[in-house]
């Protein structure tokens, strides 16, 4: 989908090909980094709290012992599709393994946008295990790579970014917002009404250096 966002694009007029850049946060904030990896249309990437190994943040994310049951059902659900061509959905709440604070946030969250997470398949679980954008990131050297998080962040830590850093060329930057700087718990905003100022700023202040944009 982002391939095709990236020809959409190139396709307007008032759009300059060579000056497109690309920014998602959470899962998104992954996706962009496998996509400008594999593709050099993307000029420079804004990655806002993205998780960069799926199996080694899964089992942080829910603990050893949950871990494990989630591998054996994955294992019995592939035989399960191969024998019946049937899916298992899950909740999505399992599958994050949410604590009471935590689901107790997003069944407000809910309640205002009530198709935002529907239940998922067990598969789909198993595809974000083996989900590494991690093994790919170096690829999108020599453009600029922004990795941002909060140190507040609970449902992709911190640490998923240092990793990320860790595993890019230059150029890159790295900004974890210190808790005085973030009032949330999560990457981002819980309720999706767009970044704080500063944050913000910050991400146009890096796309303005890197496409050679004037900042606005």
């Amino acid at each position: 989908m982002l391939f095709r966002s990236i020809s959409f694009l190139q396709a307007q007029p008032s759009v300059d090909p060579e000056r497109i850049g690309l920014l998602g946060d959470s899962m998104g904030g992954a996706h962009v980094l496998w996509a400008a990896a594999h593709d050099p249309r993307a000029k420079a990437v804004i990655s806002y709290g993205g998780p960069g190994d799926g199996d080694r943040w899964f089992r942080g994310l829910m603990g050893y012992e949950r871990y494990l049951r989630w591998k054996e059902m994955i294992a019995a659900e592939r035989t399960k599709r191969t024998l019946t061509g049937e899916s298992t959905r899950v909740s999505t709440y399992d599958f994050l393994a949410f604590g009471e604070q935590e689901r107790a946030e997003w069944d407000e969250f809910e309640k205002e946008f009530p198709t935002s997470h529907p239940p998922i398949t067990i598969e789909t679980a198993e595809k974000y295990l083996e989900y590494k954008p991690e093994s790919v990131v170096a690829n999108i050297s020599p453009r600029p790579v922004f990795f941002v998080t909060a140190a507040t962040s609970i449902i992709v830590p911190p640490d998923e970014s240092d990793h990320l850093y860790a595993a890019a060329r230059e150029p890159k930057k790295l900004w974890i917002i210190p808790p005085s700087g973030a009032a949330f718990r999560y990457a981002t905003h819980l309720k999706g009404h767009g970044y704080s100022e500063h944050v913000a700023r910050a991400f146009i202040d890096f796309f303005s250096e890197a496409l050679g944009a004037t900042p606005r």
